[in-house]
């Protein structure tokens, strides 16, 4: 089952061509451990965003989000902090391919910065990949996000994925 996004905008990235791994800062794009990477995420960038952000809210970004090289720690660390999804214009092509695998959500909508600000309330149709935003009762139309990524979402990353498939093989020998 697809996770349900729900929630308010936490932050807004304006700028395009964001570098993620500004979001727990340059020098800790290798750091593994959740409790840090929680604590560093966004602490350089807004401080408060620990204190603010409630699980199910979501990042809106600018176009070509996560330009550079595609590291985990920020998206990793804002995950750890209940960002349910990230919405961008765009991403870069690097940064989807690796965080979709990780089975994070990530959702192109073009437009979107323009429709809304930090606090608005959105929600997301997977059916229709349609962006709702209730506080403007408008209804954005979003990128047709790909059915392997759909896949990764709902087992919960590529690991998961691949677990299943050697479990499915073996339960079809045993049979």
């Amino acid at each position: 089952m697809l996770p349900e996004i729900k929630g308010k905008v936490a932050y807004i990235f304006e700028e395009p061509d964001f570098d993620v791994d500004l979001i727990c800062g340059m020098g800790n794009y290798t750091v593994t451990d959740p409790v840090l990477l929680k604590q560093l995420c966004m602490k350089d960038i807004y401080p408060q965003f620990r204190e603010e952000t409630e699980p199910g809210d979501v990042v809106v970004c600018a176009a070509n989000f996560g330009y550079g090289h595609p590291h985990i720690a920020g998206p990793v660390g804002m995950a750890l902090n209940g960002i349910s999804a990230i919405i961008a214009e765009s991403f870069c092509p690097g940064f989807y391919r690796a965080n979709s695998h990780r089975g994070y959500p990530l959702i192109e909508c073009e437009g979107i910065l323009k429709e809304v600000k930090k606090g608005d309330r959105v929600e997301f149709d997977w059916e229709r990949c349609e962006l709702h935003l209730p506080d403007s009762g408008k209804v954005l139309p979003c990128k047709r996000i790909p059915q392997k990524s759909l896949d990764l979402i709902e087992v919960g990353g590529i690991y998961e994925f691949i677990k299943k498939r050697v479990l499915d093989a073996q339960q079809g020998r045993n049979s």
